[in-house]
């Protein structure tokens, strides 16, 4: 291992002194080629090719390479010095497109390529934020091992509530969430467990009762998540008077020692709020249709695991409404949960910011919860975080109006405003191929040596940067699946907030009880499909027209091969509106030494392998053909302490193994509790799995061949 890694750093090395050699003989210099350029530019050269195109993207390629395999994603220094590159690299290629447009003398299309052009500067401001926010993040886990001493010695227990706002979601869910916050390893007499129902379920005031939870609900839905969390800390009874509150969503579940890790930190009198990271314990509407969810992330681990402790180098970290702990007494010094916007979450952070107070960002995975069950519940539930998102900009919570706030605190929170903004960018992007094949001219003329010298360097350094600096948490071409599936809904979203800024109501996100069966979510698909046609039309259109269009036959070939990918992408967003069969939503636990256990059936104690372990049964081998599928069987599992399970037989398997499905309304409380202890609150349980660009990039490309929806029963 260690003399293949000593390899490729020799080639690198090799690599980047060749190309440095080729730039300094084509170029006469050894001073970077903006600068070059720029010298071409004022003295009129009229020509920005260098005469070595390919040795740029060597270059910048070989050091990118050289960087990250001589150096730890973990090493400040080297993620500042490939930052930096890749910034140089950027403003390299920006300079070229204003200078070549300047010296253009073609107005005919100067007004696309101006507006290509502020595009384009959009889009490298907010990468621009992305490396400031991302090239240094935090690490606090030795910080909370120190802080947890004080915790597990007893010097610091301070009380706890736990609140789990809910609405409408169903009982099985609710009663997972209550067994694993209350199976948190902290004193008993010093943590409770409220549920705050908005839905005034009598049923579920019932099942409170029966798991020992603490019930509130209120007479309306005001404010919605917010106006629910307000009501409670004045109206609950008993009341919610602890010195801590921790706040889950009705689908998460804490791990034991959620609290230990957290408590701590509040040992600092100016820490207000402990902000820990969302992990999914179910596949995203996005992987799950095209059937890649073992060889991709979850498309929000960038933010959880990437961004978010990058802010919090600044301070700035964002509350994202559930997985935190605050101070009770800050959260009634700033009056509850803002309820200005659909983003309480972020209103929160903005506000307990702005008094002085800190929010630190402790990336350890501490609970898990479940994805969006549908597309359409997927894309509903990112159009409420830009809605509020654009909500706050018109509130005296803005980052721009409040008062306390530092210039790097201000700058951090916008950049989240910036980021729903590229979506109305992508519409744009989008669009190119159609405008290129109508009119003969795209949005900047490029030569292929040009492309290769400026446009190529830049984009493929930005790809090798993006993955490194991610660690793996964000495939660099998943972004162009996400933006394409987003742009539209997102625009026609914007249009509707500055129609009407404050209309859009709280949409709770369906996280279970998604119908079975092949579902395709229309009203995403259909402008996809209506982008595609487009290209198809047009392009017919430029095949038989190029005579007559005075076609820019420089940037035909850089236009074609991006009209390609960008079609190749939209294809994949097109697959992932189409819903597969609903799969069971709870995790599996592949047991890595089967448990052997006894099966009561028909009065004969058979010996059984336990392979597999999840929420509504589990795998066996050893069963075979014995019995009929529908009988019924009694087992234990010793290692769980779970006695007397009542399950019924399953198929077999082609690989022979039998599953052994759980009578869920036959487990005890006390049952369930276990299963559920075991199944979700083992902290060593969500151990990240390392997911490479490579791996990525060919499960796209296997999913593209291979449709999971054309799969009889697929996803089962």
């Amino acid at each position: 291992m260690f003399r293949g890694k000593l390899t490729l750093t020799v080639i690198s090395i090799l690599l980047a002194l060749t190309a440095l050699m080729a730039v300094s003989m084509s170029t006469l210099h050894l001073s970077l080629s903006f600068l070059l350029d720029l010298g071409c530019s004022l003295f009129s050269c009229g020509d920005f090719t260098p005469h070595a195109p390919q040795a740029y993207l060597a270059l910048f390629c070989a050091l990118t390479f050289l960087v990250s395999r001589t150096f730890s994603r973990d090493f400040a220094p080297a993620r500042l010095l490939v930052s930096f590159l890749l910034v140089c690299l950027g403003l390299r290629y920006l300079l070229w497109r204003v200078l070549s447009l300047a010296m253009q003398d073609d107005s005919t299309t100067i007004y696309v390529q101006v507006f290509y052009l502020l595009i384009e500067l959009a889009v490298f401001l907010n990468s621009l934020l992305f490396i400031i926010i991302t090239a240094w993040p935090t690490n606090r886990s030795r910080q909370a091992d120190e802080l947890q001493v004080a915790v597990d010695s007893g010097l610091y227990l301070p009380r706890v509530d736990i609140l789990i706002p809910s609405y409408n979601e169903d009982g099985e869910m609710l009663r997972r969430s209550i067994c694993a916050a209350q199976a948190i390893d902290y004193p008993p007499h010093l943590v409770r467990v409220f549920l705050l129902d908005d839905s005034r379920r009598d049923h579920i005031e019932r099942l409170c009762s029966e798991l020992g939870c603490n019930y509130v609900r209120r007479p309306d839905n005001t404010h919605h998540k917010a106006g629910n969390v307000n009501h409670a800390l004045k109206f609950a009874s008993p009341s919610i008077d602890a010195d801590l509150l921790v706040f889950f969503d009705a689908d998460f579940m804490p791990v034991t020692t959620f609290l230990r890790r957290t408590v701590g930190f509040f040992l600092d009198g100016q820490v207000a709020m402990v902000q820990t990271p969302q992990l999914f314990f179910s596949p995203d509407a996005p992987r799950q249709n095209l059937g890649v969810e073992t060889r991709s992330t979850n498309e929000e681990d960038l933010f959880f695991q990437v961004i978010q402790p990058g802010r919090d180098r600044f301070n700035a970290t964002m509350c994202h409404g559930t997985c935190f702990v605050i101070r009770r007494s800050i959260l009634e010094e700033i009056g509850g949960l803002p309820t200005d916007s659909l983003c309480e979450d972020w209103g929160t952070s903005i506000l307990v910011q702005s008094r002085g107070y800190k929010i630190p960002y402790l990336n350890e995975r501490l609970s898990c919860g479940a994805s969006a069950v549908t597309v359409a519940n997927f894309v509903k539930q990112r159009l409420r975080w830009a809605q509020g998102t654009w909500q706050m900009l018109l509130t005296p919570l803005s980052p721009l109006r409040i008062r306390g706030l530092s210039f790097m605190q201000r700058l951090v929170h916008m950049a989240g405003v910036l980021h729903w903004c590229m979506s109305l960018c992508t519409v744009a992007t989008i669009l190119l191929p159609v405008i290129f094949f109508t009119s003969g001219t795209g949005p900047f003329r490029v030569t292929i040596e040009e492309a290769v010298a400026y446009w190529l360097p830049y984009y493929a350094a930005n790809g090798l940067v993006f993955a490194w600096l991610t660690r793996g948490y964000r495939a660099f071409f998943w972004s162009d699946i996400y933006g394409p599936l987003l742009a539209v809904p997102v625009f026609v979203s914007f249009v509707r907030f500055l129609w009407k800024p404050f209309g859009a109501t709280f949409q709770v996100t369906q996280k279970s009880g998604a119908k079975g069966g092949v579902a395709v979510c229309w009203s995403v698909l259909w402008p996809i499909l209506a982008i595609l046609s487009s290209y198809a039309l047009s392009a017919l259109y430029f095949a038989f027209n190029q005579i007559w269009l005075g076609v820019d036959r420089g940037s035909s070939p850089l236009m074609l091969a991006l009209t390609a990918y960008g079609s190749v992408a939209l294809v994949l967003s097109a697959m992932v509106c189409v819903d597969r069969p609903e799969r069971r939503q709870s995790i599996r636990v592949r047991l890595l030494v089967p448990a052997r256990i006894s099966v009561l059936l028909q009065d004969q104690c058979l010996p059984v392998e336990v392979v597999e372990l999840a929420e509504g049964g589990l795998l066996s081998s050893g069963l075979g053909a014995v019995a009929a599928v529908g009988e019924s069987a009694i087992l234990s599992l010793p290692s769980l302490n779970l006695e007397n399970l009542k399950v019924k037989l399953g198929p077999v398997r082609a690989d022979g193994l039998r599953a052994l499905v759980f009578e869920k309304e036959e487990l005890s409380h006390d049952q369930y509790r276990l299963l559920v202890q075991f199944l979700y609150t083992d902290p060593a349980r969500w151990a990240k799995p390392e997911v490479s660009e490579l791996t990525g990039i060919l499960a796209l490309l296997t999913s593209l061949a291979n449709p999971t929806f054309l799969k009889v029963g697929g996803g089962r």
